[in-house]
């Protein structure tokens, strides 16, 4: 579906949200970006916000205390939230496991799937260590690493087990014990 973009551009405050029309003729607001990422694209809407919103801070000030005054007024409104970043969380977290397992995630020493049994772990056993270098503290896992993974093309160095193999390979100092068990035989 093809809008006219370029015909008007007019930054409208309306219910909460910037809404962004066009106003000013018909040329674009950022010419060599316009051109660089091929003429009205999602990219190019997408940075022309990021640019007013810069351009414009106050507004966006106003937009954060209303919705902060809905938050704590609105109980659907609290939950249409919650239940949105619970699945921003899920998509995240699936997409990281998919690219360091395949699909659909399974724990790389005892083959154990479901998402809810996996966790991502350090090969090197440097996680900690990891997380203080990159995110500013030892217990910020989760999401946060997720984000950064994903951030940052997946970089080496990192592997799905289940909770079991991740706890077990830490407690005996690299090797899980299926690996182990494994090598006996």
């Amino acid at each position: 579906m093809s809008i006219q973009v370029l015909e008007k551009l007019q930054w409208k405050h309306a219910i909460g949200h910037y809404v962004n029309a066009w106003h000013g003729g018909s040329k674009p607001k950022f010419p060599e970006v316009y051109e660089q990422l091929g003429g009205n694209t999602k990219e190019y809407r997408a940075y022309a916000n990021r640019m007013y919103r810069l351009a414009h801070p106050e507004l966006r000030k106003k937009w954060i205390a209303k919705k902060a005054v809905r938050y704590q007024v609105d109980e659907k409104f609290r939950q249409s939230l919650r239940d949105a970043h619970r699945k921003h969380i899920q998509k995240t977290k699936l997409l990281v496991f998919t690219h360091y397992s395949e699909s659909p995630p399974k724990c790389a020493c005892c083959g154990i799937r479901g998402l809810d049994f996996l966790t991502l772990d350090h090969i090197n056993n440097d996680g900690a260590k990891q997380r203080l270098q990159t995110l500013g503290a030892k217990n910020m896992g989760g999401m946060h690493t997720y984000s950064w993974l994903k951030k940052r093309g997946f970089p080496q160095g990192f592997q799905v087990l289940c909770w079991n193999c991740n706890a077990a390979k830490h407690i005996n100092k690299g090797t899980c014990p299926h690996q182990v068990r494994n090598t006996r035989v």
